[in-house]
């Protein structure tokens, strides 16, 4: 599971370099599921523009992923986040 603040567009790089490096050094074949955060606040970048800047439809094969808007604060998408994680994790 990976936590993006989704109002701090200077970071997305970085975010998306270290998802990358970690994916490819990884043997593992898991879900990767990825919090929107903070969409409750202004500046904040939607789900699916999020995907484009962390340029998901390009991560190595073999990682699944998904991309959930939430807000953490108020528990908003999370119970959804953990269902998949779960569901996931009974196959």
């Amino acid at each position: 599971m990976l936590v993006v603040d989704s109002t701090d567009h200077e970071r997305f790089t970085e975010v998306q370099e270290e998802l990358v490096t970690t994916l490819n050094d990884s043997h593992l074949r898991v879900l990767v599921v990825i919090l929107a955060n903070k969409q409750d606040l202004l500046d904040v970048i939607s789900p699916s523009n999020l995907c484009d800047a962390l340029q998901l439809q390009d991560l190595p094969k073999g990682h699944p992923w998904q991309i959930h808007a939430t807000i953490a604060t108020k528990g908003d998408g999370m119970q959804e986040a953990i269902v998949t994680l779960r569901m996931q994790s009974l196959r």
